[in-house]
């Protein structure tokens, strides 16, 4: 029962109910909707509402129309700014392509020069390792040559002493002067040791064969052991005067040493000057560029 009120009560509501509804023609009603969202077909049944709803939309349409032009003017705004946009996207592609473009080919450039650089650095530097090697070895090679020449001088020279040394060894007077080197030597120990334990008056222990008022002499060569000899005694004169004797002819022969051996080094020496100023000059000319 109320549902059938209800419906009365929107049958009164219709403000055009006096008109037969319905499409005039099919078609063109799903035109009208689906172009302009209109229909025409349920005029009859509007009520207050629905054209109040109608009334709205003109409302807007009418205000839509008012403002056309201002419309129109923003939207074309909108449709420029994008253009606009779009085009300066284009722009600054194009110019970054174009710079990259220089940029790469500066990159290519700066890799090739760096590659020509390490090409000739380690060709260089190949050319200055076997250089250095080269005068490392003749450097070693110089440096065995001097010291087998400096080894050979002095066994050489060894060998003439030694030589000389037997020869002197098989003179009477040489041996003698050798034995009372000694025995001199064991008695300046004896004096030590008796002087260190009695003091002065031990230097004229009986052992020593000395006393105290006669003190011990010294005399020294250059090119000789030191000899002591004692001032007491008959034959201090003779003694002392063959340690003399021994002592100048051992001079002279250090000398006669001393003098053969400055002129056989002396050649050697220049020959050894020779080799290093050649390899100074090899060194000089390695590092002028020249091969």
């Amino acid at each position: 029962m109320q549902q059938q009120l209800d419906q009365e009560q929107d049958v009164l509501t219709y403000l055009l109910s006096t008109l037969v509804g319905g499409a005039l023609d099919a078609e063109g009603e799903q035109m009208l909707d689906e172009v302009f969202g209109i229909t025409t077909a349920n005029l009859n049944q509007l009520t207050p509402q629905g054209w109040a709803a109608i009334g709205d939309r003109a409302i807007q349409a009418k205000w839509f129309l008012d403002h056309i032009s201002e419309i129109k003017e923003k939207f074309k705004l909108l449709i420029d700014a994008q253009i606009c946009f779009r085009e300066f996207q284009a722009w600054l592609m194009e110019a970054g392509y174009k710079g990259a473009e220089k940029i790469k080919k500066a990159q290519i450039d700066v890799a090739v020069a760096r590659a020509k650089y390490g090409a000739t650095v380690e060709v260089e530097d190949y050319r200055l390792t076997k250089r250095q090697e080269q005068f490392t070895e003749e450097t070693v090679q110089d440096k065995l040559f001097w010291d087998n020449t400096v080894i050979a001088a002095i066994a050489k020279k060894v060998a003439e002493v030694d030589a000389a040394t037997t020869k002197m060894q098989g003179n009477p007077e040489f041996a003698q002067q050798l034995a009372d080197w000694k025995d001199q030597e064991s008695n300046i120990y004896k004096q030590a040791a008796y002087g260190l334990k009695h003091g002065t008056h031990g230097l004229s222990h009986p052992a020593l064969g000395g006393s105290a008022s006669s003190p011990l002499q010294i005399s020294q060569s250059s090119f000789s052991q030191p000899q002591f000899v004692s001032a007491s005694g008959s034959g201090s004169a003779t003694q002392r005067s063959a340690v003399q004797r021994s002592a100048t002819t051992k001079a002279k022969d250090s000398i006669n040493v001393a003098v053969n051996w400055s002129g056989d080094m002396a050649g050697k020496v220049n020959g050894v000057a020779s080799q290093i100023n050649r390899g100074f000059s090899r060194f000089t000319k390695f590092f002028r560029g020249e091969s």
